[in-house]
């Protein structure tokens, strides 16, 4: 029964470092089970003196403060402690936090995103070990600043705030924290927060109905302006070499015996050539896989400009707009059904999840064995496929980032942002072209006024 006693302790505290200032804060030790904890009471005083003595004022003077501090000691010894594991959760009983309904410190809250995502299919298994050490990642950061828990109410003395969500944007920023030697990319930082920020929106569209008061996504708006340079460079190391496409283009898979291992009807290889005619159909659309799960994603719309493959895309919303070419229509010809049953339904919701991962990994397990079989070291995802598109389009053909992000059903900013801009190479192309368009205007000029003198 001892071990379950609450042991409560009152002492003061100083609110400044100045020694002139002669305010104090009463704070309190929460003792439980082996573990102890400290809170404010929220009680000031001005000067007290000498009229401190066991946890209590002196002086009458003191008397409404002295009120207090009973009220707070009977109030907390008044818990059953059978209902709390530590000092902690007295604390956040104290406090208002009902800590067996939902989970209200910022760490129990991302562990319920993730175990929401997981449940829903969002993110796979593979995903999920990513996204647990980012989590770590911030733990260890609460660690270092020797912080509490954070709280995730609106307006609690420990709530999590975008301050410090800003304070671990600077920690990941320093090599010195003992993470890595070297400085992180500004891309992999706004990656760790657009993971946490994500985890945190999922718990909070779960509970905001029912705790009206958590505090909105801090993660969000702490991002990192990403380097034009930097933006491209890493939209070039997720493209593709037009070499390694080519060689896709050549290889076959062909069927083989009848009395094969049949797969939705058709054998295992024929399956492949399924999958590798999809392949080809994402590098020369530009579509994300997540697309090719609606039932009319192929259908084709006729248009003054000529045939389209025209639909909204999943993920936003956006129109998006690819020419039907002669390449795109042989390869539909040839692959006929995808090898999935649709999962998009009309809402441009993913109707059945099962479905969806299973169709997903499928597909990722194969662009693996098709790496592989052409040799490449690392293996191709089909995120891969849709930069090697934009990449071809900015810097292969010239198009502008506005038509490209026409085809790719996104803004120009984000097409800038994440599949990066022109190349070096390109832009001297464009310059060289543009130079003799004006040495031949500045020729033309010049053989005008020599005509017009020699009159």
């Amino acid at each position: 029964m001892k071990e379950k006693k609450i042991n409560l302790s009152f002492y003061l505290k100083r609110t400044s470092t100045k020694k002139e200032l002669k305010k104090r804060a009463v704070y309190i030790t929460i003792a439980f089970r082996g573990t102890q904890i400290k809170m404010s009471t929220g009680i000031i005083i001005e000067d007290p003196g000498e009229h401190w003595k066991s946890g209590m004022f002196t002086h009458p003077k003191f008397h409404e403060q002295n009120t207090k501090i009973i009220k707070i000691k009977n109030k907390i010894l008044a818990y059953d402690a059978t209902h709390f594991k530590t000092a902690e959760d007295i604390r956040n009983a104290y406090e208002g936090i009902n800590i067996d309904e939902i989970p209200l410190n910022i760490l129990e809250a991302l562990d319920f995103g993730l175990e929401l995502k997981l449940e829903d299919g969002r993110i796979g298994n593979n995903t999920s070990k990513g996204t647990i050490a980012i989590i770590h990642k911030f733990e260890r950061f609460k660690l270092s600043k020797k912080a509490p828990n954070w709280s995730t109410i609106r307006n609690h003395p420990r709530a999590l705030s975008r301050d410090i969500i800003g304070k671990f944007r600077k920690w990941l920023l320093d090599p010195s924290n003992g993470e890595r030697k070297h400085v992180l990319k500004a891309s992999t930082i706004n990656l760790y927060l657009g993971t946490l920020g994500a985890l945190y929106q999922a718990y909070y569209s779960n509970y905001i109905d029912k705790e009206p008061n958590l505090i909105s996504n801090p993660f969000h708006g702490n991002s990192i302006k990403i380097d034009a340079q930097e933006s491209t460079d890493r939209a070039l190391g997720r493209a593709i070499d037009w070499e390694w496409i080519e060689k896709i283009e050549k290889l076959r898979y062909e069927p083989i015996a009848k009395n094969a291992v049949k797969c939705f009807g058709e054998s295992v290889n024929k399956f492949n050539e399924k999958y590798r005619l999809t392949v080809l159909l994402l590098v020369y659309t530009g579509m994300a896989f997540i697309e090719l799960g609606k039932k009319d994603v192929l259908e084709v719309n006729n248009s003054i400009e000529g045939p389209m493959l025209r639909n909204k895309r999943v993920k936003q919303g956006k129109n998006y707009m690819i020419p039907y070419s002669d390449k795109i229509a042989n390869i539909i010809k040839d692959l006929g059904v995808l090898p999935w049953h649709p999962f998009i339904d009309q809402r441009l919701k993913i109707e059945d999840q099962k479905l969806y991962k299973s169709s997903y990994h499928l597909f990722l397990n194969f662009c693996k064995k098709l790496s592989k079989d052409i040799g490449m070291d690392e293996p191709i995802t089909p995120h891969d496929l849709r930069h090697t598109f934009a990449m071809r389009m900015i810097n292969h053909y010239g198009f502008s980032i506005r038509v490209v992000a026409r085809m790719l059903g996104d803004r120009e900013d984000m097409v800038r942002k994440c599949y990066g801009d022109y190349t070096d190479e390109f832009i001297l192309k464009e310059m060289n072209e543009a130079m003799e368009k004006f040495r031949e205007s500045e020729n033309k000029t010049l053989e005008s006024h020599q005509k017009m003198l020699f009159k």
